[in-house]
This record gives structure tokens, C-alpha cells and sequence, in this order.
């Protein structure tokens, strides 16, 4: 299962550059095709406000605001390797709607971690992941703001409770999952959950994944709270044996 059409957020803020080089990287591992999203953001005043601004100042703005847009297309542009070209997707408007509005024609969207507020201000992206988590109905791709993300995606965690919820953000991993070097599966099965047996379920069917794709799989299991439950592992090949060497409340 490969991607096929990847949508990357792009903007003013200090790891737009690291989250661009990402991105290209995961087109090219998957052959896909890659769109920078770049919105133009500009501050909102009260309409009673912006009636009386002088026109000089309307048009510094405006010529903020087309080099801001100038500047993300030249980091687009240098981000461009052998084999991936960047459709570079300028916009205007409000940055969260826009990013949404694209978003959900792809097959996953790569944004960055929101974490600084003075930066978030200045480019508009405040609760950028959260709108396209919640809104686009696709999936995303959120990358932490700091350190190296060269090895991004070689270790997965799965949170799993049988639920639809995670059966769906399962699904919409695999692409992901498929490539990871090492994916762990870890659920808590809760209280009375006995005729589902959510952990039981996972571990079959991860298992046999697993093996089919030569990654490596680690499943834990146990319930809410009880330390003493033990630990589900799987080696490489896919194989599960339930151990109570490792207390649950030691699970990293």
C-alpha cells in the first residue's frame, strides 16, 4: 500500500524548511506526488477598523503579505529533488480553512507541531493539527517541531481499544506502518470487555501482518491499572507469547 497524492503545510515559521525536506522524502519513497499548501495570512481586524486605514498602510500589507508568499514558493522550490517535483499550492484567507479545504483531496497531509505561540500568531497557524484532524477527514501527518526527522516513522506506536476510532486511524497508518522498522501495538483492554477481547484481536491480526512484511512487532497487553498482567510480545517473524517478566506500569 503506497500513497499516491501528499499535501504539505508550508509557512513562515522555523521548521517549515525541515517539515518541506520531509515530506519531499516521503514522496519519493512511496513515488508519489507532492502539493505545498502556502496561505497568506493576514492579521484580522474589525471591519469598522480596516474602513479607516489609510490606503498606504492597506498596501504595505498587501506587499507584506505577496512577499511572504514569494518567499515560501523559493523554499518550495529549493526543496525539489530528483524524482519529486512540488506543486506549490498559494492561498488567502484564513490559514486554518484553507489548509482544511485541501487537505481533504489527498491522501495524507503532513503539518507541523503547534507549539510556539508568538510564531503561530505571526503565521495564523494556532490549532493548525487540530482543524485538520478534526475537519478534513483525511489523514495527517503531525511533525514535532524540534529534532531530527531523518528517522520519522521508523518507530510506530499504535494505540489500539477495538474501537472504530482505532480501526480507522489503523487503516489510514498503514502506509506508514508498512515501512516502519519496528511498530508496537499496545492495548489496555477495558474492564468487561471480555466477549470483545480487543488485545486478543489485534495480536492475530498484527501478527500475521507483521510477517508478511518483515517488520518488526512488540504486542502488550493488558488491563487498565493491573501491573501484574503481564506483557504480549511478537518477534519478527510475527510469532506472540505472553510473558509476565515485564510489569504493564513499566511499558515505555
Amino acid at each position: 500500500m503506497a500513497l499516491k497524492d501528499i499535501l504539505v503545510s508550508v509557512d513562515g515559521g522555523k521548521s517549515a524548511r525541515a517539515r518541506l525536506e520531509y515530506a519531499a522524502g516521503l514522496a519519493a519513497v512511496h513515488g508519489a506526488s507532492l502539493s505545498a499548501i502556502a496561505v497568506g495570512h493576514l492579521p484580522v481586524v474589525p471591519g469598522f477598523v480596516a474602513a479607516q486605514l489609510p490606503r498606504e498602510i492597506v498596501a504595505m500589507q498587501e506587499e507584506t503579505l505577496r512577499g511572504e508568499v514569494a518567499a515560501m514558493e523559493a523554499m518550495v522550490r529549493g526543496a525539489s529533488r530528483p524524482g519529486v517535483e512540488i506543486a506549490f499550492r498559494p492561498a488567502r484567507g484564513n490559514v486554518l480553512d484553507m489548509t482544511v479545504a485541501h487537505a481533504r483531496y489527498f491522501d495524507v497531509t503532513v503539518v507541523g507541531q503547534d507549539v510556539d505561540s508568538d510564531e503561530r500568531a505571526v503565521t495564523g497557524t494556532e490549532g493548525l493539527p487540530e482543524a485538520v484532524v478534526l475537519e478534513s477527514g483525511r489523514p495527517v501527518l503531525i511533525l514535532p517541531a524540534f529534532g531530527d526527522l531523518s528517522s520519522f516513522g521508523e518507530r510506530v506506536l499504535v494505540a489500539w481499544n477495538g474501537s472504530r476510532e482505532a480501526a480507522r486511524a489503523v487503516a489510514d497508518a498503514m502506509p506508514v506502518l508498512q515501512r516502519a522498522q519496528h511498530v508496537t501495538v499496545l492495548s489496555a483492554d477495558p474492564a468487561g470487555a471480555a466477549r470483545r477481547m480487543p488485545g486478543a484481536d489485534i495480536a492475530l491480526s498484527s501478527a500475521s501482518i507483521a510477517a508478511s512484511w518483515r517488520t518488526s512487532l512488540d504486542l502488550r497487553i493488558g488491563p487498565p491499572g493491573a501491573a501484574d498482567q503481564g506483557e504480549l510480545s511478537g518477534d519478527s517473524a510475527g510469532r506472540a507469547t505472553r510473558t509476565d517478566e515485564n510489569p504493564a506500569d513499566e511499558i515505555p
